[in-house]
């Protein structure tokens, strides 16, 4: 994958501000890559049905052009849900056949039980579920419904965003290599590997739950894409959290999976 020679300036800039001890915090915006965004909203559409609250609607946690770059062969998903009546929850995955969300190959599919509460889900696409991993420059997409009433075909509300695959250039790697986490996740963010930065920077919410600068970084980075009312919300555990007695029954066949959002 080639940089430009802007992209490739900003990360010598990073490491030089870095090297020289000065903060962290001030540089933590998201820039994303070169090309347009794709079709769907990552805002639910659809009825509000059985979502309440403020903010009342389902949201992905994608930048504004609705499309986001991975390193990883089996990325990881965060969406925030809504303080909530749903019945369960669902997370597809579909390899591209056109820009359109309407037309796709469904990789994968799982259904979650919820609480009502409101706060963000991470979910951590299974290897050992038979998937293949994402193809480097392919597109796929990746769509969160909400079921309020059990009979419903598609879901109450929907939400739909954009993932593609790529490597990391040499400079890039290198900077990743020699760096603490907090600065990788604003190398990634630099770089325009949202999904990479989102990950990185939840881990260290999750591990440093009260930490006030890392909480301006998250901060910082929500801003960066018009999602910070999100700024202030919980997050959910993962499956590796909860007790056996609280992951989906009705899907049993994906309890094994290491990350799975039950909630």
């Amino acid at each position: 994958m080639i940089f430009s020679a802007t992209r490739l300036s900003t990360t010598a800039a990073l490491v030089t501000l870095w090297l020289g001890g000065m903060s962290w915090a001030a540089i933590a915006s998201y820039s994303p890559p070169p090309g347009l965004g794709l079709p769907g909203p990552r805002e639910g559409a659809g009825t509000r049905g059985c979502l309440l609250g403020d903010p009342g609607q389902l949201i992905l946690l994608m930048p504004e052009n609705n499309v986001g770059w991975t390193t990883a062969a089996y990325p990881q998903f965060h969406w925030y849900l809504p303080l909530n009546l749903a019945s369960f929850v669902e997370f597809s995955l579909y390899r591209a056949t056109s820009d359109s969300p309407e037309a796709g190959e469904l990789l994968y599919s799982s259904r979650f039980v919820v609480t009502p509460d409101a706060g963000i889900a991470s979910f951590q696409l299974p290897e050992n579920a038979g998937i293949p991993p994402l193809v480097e420059g392919e597109r796929y997409y990746w769509q969160v419904s909400v079921f309020c009433n059990t009979e419903s075909e598609h879901g109450d509300s929907q939400a739909t965003g954009w993932v593609e695959r790529h490597s990391l250039d040499e400079e890039t790697a290198s900077a990743i290599a020699d760096a603490d986490a907090v600065e990788q996740a604003e190398i990634y963010a630099a770089q325009g590997y949202w999904f990479d930065a989102v990950d990185a920077l939840v881990a260290l919410k999750r591990a440093h739950p009260e930490d006030e600068d890392i909480q301006i970084l998250w901060q910082t980075l929500l801003d960066s894409v018009e999602l910070e009312v999100l700024g202030d919300q919980p997050f959910f555990p993962t499956e590796a959290d909860l007790a056996p007695e609280n992951i989906n029954a009705e899907n049993p066949e994906h309890q094994a999976s290491p990350s799975r959002v039950s909630r």
